[in-house]
């Protein structure tokens, strides 16, 4: 254990280059292969990338399930008129 005066150095072991990518690996796979190079995300960035996919997901959730049920009413009423199987 060292003195309490005595200051420790610790250096990361990072890669100054980019790694070696096989041909075979796809664009999200390099991408993680990459991601070790990056620091880490800072809390307000996080929240703000977040926020970001929100926006843009959540709409198209809506839409999904908007369009699901639509499509339950819609053979529903199919039936109900007598056109079940193509007829």
């Amino acid at each position: 254990m060292a003195p309490p005066n005595e200051q420790l150095t610790v250096q990361a072991t990072l890669p100054d280059d980019k790694m070696e990518i096989p041909k075979a690996m796809d664009q999200a796979a390099s991408y993680l292969a990459q991601a070790s190079n990056y620091p880490p995300m800072s809390l307000e960035a996080e929240k703000k990338l977040v926020r970001k996919m929100d926006w843009i997901l959540v709409p198209m959730l809506l839409v999904t399930a908007t369009l699901g049920a639509v499509d339950k009413v819609a053979m529903g009423t199919a039936a109900i008129y007598g056109l079940r199987d193509g007829q």
